[in-house]
C-alpha cells in the first residue's frame, strides 16, 4: 500500500495538534510518504531522506550524519508506521471544492484519480474546472 505523496497535514482528521506533528515531515511539511526512520531516530518521508542522502546533507532536524564513514546510507524505512498512516482518518484535498468525501489515507489514492471535485485544465480555454461544473447537454 503506497501512501500518497504531498498530503497536507491540515486535511487529517486528528483533533490533537501534537499527534499530528508525529506524521508530518520536518523537510517538506507533509504527512510522511513511505516513511523512513534516521539512524538519529527522527523520520523523514523517504524521498525526502534519499534527497538528503543524494547531496550529502545531514538530517533537517539535528544535523546528524545521514551517511556514515564507509558510504553505507543510515535510514530505513519504518513499514509499521507506513501502516499505521494508512489507517488515519483524512478529508479529501478537494474539499475546498465541495468534495465530503472522508476515508483512511490508504483509500485515498484510488478517491483522488475519479473525485468529481478535482480541479482539471480543459483543453481548449486552459482554465481549470471541475466535472460537477460541466453542465449538462
Amino acid at each position: 500500500m503506497n501512501i500518497c505523496t504531498k498530503i497536507k497535514s491540515n486535511l487529517l482528521l486528528l483533533n490533537d495538534d501534537r499527534r499530528i506533528l508525529d506524521y508530518v515531515c520536518p523537510k517538506c511539511d507533509n504527512i510522511l510518504g513511505d516513511p523512513a526512520k534516521t539512524s538519529c531516530g527522527h523520520w523523514l518521508c523517504k524521498g525526502c531522506a534519499e534527497e538528503l542522502v543524494k547531496r550529502n546533507a545531514a538530517c533537517c532536524v539535528c544535523e546528524t550524519d545521514l551517511v556514515d564513514g564507509d558510504g553505507e546510507i543510515q535510514f530505513t524505512p519504518d513499514k509499521f508506521l507506513r501502516e499505521e498512516i494508512c489507517s488515519l482518518f483524512i478529508k479529501c484535498p478537494n474539499n475546498k471544492f465541495g468534495c465530503g468525501w472522508v476515508d483512511t489515507i490508504g483509500a485515498l489514492s484510488e478517491h483522488v484519480s475519479c473525485c468529481m471535485h478535482r480541479k482539471q485544465e480543459c483543453p481548449h480555454c486552459n482554465e481549470d474546472f471541475a466535472m460537477t461544473e460541466v453542465n449538462s447537454i
